[in-house]
């Protein structure tokens, strides 16, 4: 799915900023993960086939977090017992076959724990690719995505490579979000898709 100068992308910064100045206000930190770092790096914003953003939150806060999003007008916040969070529009598409009440699009959030050694995902899915040394991890760095800026690892590339092998070889979505329908992956060299789109693999 093509997010770029869509609908779509709009919908997704716009559910982005919301939560982004929530958690400011909050004085809550978050950083953006997954796929759409991988978009932050690539694209400086959304991967042109993604149809979520992801981030992590720390657990530590996570009383905080669910608080403040949870009374946003317009905006619901589901959270799971597998610490997998999602945040969207009250008016969003409903998703057939999905067992939560959970709209599309959403913010796709997952909560994470660190020590002086390494940071690491607590969902059971996100723990074999989710742990990273805490000197790759932090302090975070804001990068440019689609107009904002956000936070990222501060060794973005590392983070990348230990979480999908070769970020520079482009892999479509395993899943559409929208249907909650699985899909088949096609990779390809990045640099076959550069007449399509522009790539800047940051060296960050």
């Amino acid at each position: 799915m093509d997010t770029k100068n869509s609908e779509l992308l709009l919908e997704l910064l716009h559910l982005y900023a919301v939560l982004q100045r929530a958690l400011d206000a909050a004085g809550v930190g978050h950083v953006i993960m997954h796929g759409s770092a991988m978009g932050a790096w690539r694209f400086h914003g959304v991967t042109p086939w993604d149809d979520d953003i992801d981030l992590g939150v720390d657990a530590a806060d996570w009383a905080q977090v669910k608080q403040t999003l949870s009374c946003i007008e317009g905006f619901s916040l589901i959270t799971t017992s597998n610490t997998k969070w999602y945040f969207y529009k009250n008016n969003g598409t409903f998703i057939e076959g999905d067992e939560s009440t959970k709209r599309w699009p959403f913010i796709d959030m997952f909560l994470y724990s660190k020590d002086n050694s390494y940071v690491f995902g607590l969902n059971y899915i996100h723990m074999r690719k989710f742990t990273f040394k805490t000197e790759d991890m932090f302090p975070l760095q804001l990068v440019p995505f689609d107009g904002l800026m956000v936070p990222v690892p501060r060794h973005l590339r590392k983070v990348l490579e230990h979480h999908f092998i070769d970020p520079t070889v482009c892999v479509s979505q395993h899943l559409n979000h929208k249907h909650s329908s699985p899909l088949v992956q096609v990779k390809v060299p990045c640099d076959k898709l550069s007449d399509m789109y522009t790539m800047y693999f940051a060296d960050i």
